[in-house]
């Protein structure tokens, strides 16, 4: 793949449906969604080889459960706190590891659109 700035990582997160947010210093992340992964996010800024995958817990002990699960998906860990882990991703995992932690949107339910513009002239 070429190279990846954060213009390419939102485009990448735009193209794939991934839930595309900003952070509170503004730049892009692919946050996830529900209580069981909530402060879970992806960022980008290591190039091409790799984004980052960021697990916020309250306790060493979730932090614990939760880096295990991780380690199952097949993923590298980079750092570890007491309440917080960081983990590489390569970006031809990206999409497996973004649906398993409920990071992509569902996909949209208007998929036939010249069929709801037919139903729309019909109707008015």
């Amino acid at each position: 793949m070429s190279d990846y700035g954060l213009k390419k990582f939102k485009t990448f997160a735009k193209a794939n449906r991934l839930r595309l947010e900003r952070s509170e210093d503004g730049l892009p992340i692919v946050a996830a969604r529900g209580k069981k992964f909530q402060g879970w996010h992806l960022y980008e800024g290591f190039g091409d080889d790799f984004v980052a995958l960021y697990i916020v817990r309250d306790t060493p002990a979730k932090l614990k459960h939760s880096v295990r699960f991780v380690k199952k998906l097949g993923l590298t860990l980079m750092q570890e706190g007491d309440l917080e882990a960081v983990f590489k991703v390569p970006y031809n995992q990206l999409w497996r590891v973004a649906k398993e932690l409920k990071m992509v949107k569902k996909s949209p339910s208007n998929q036939n659109l010249s069929g709801l513009t037919q139903y729309r002239e019909a109707n008015i």
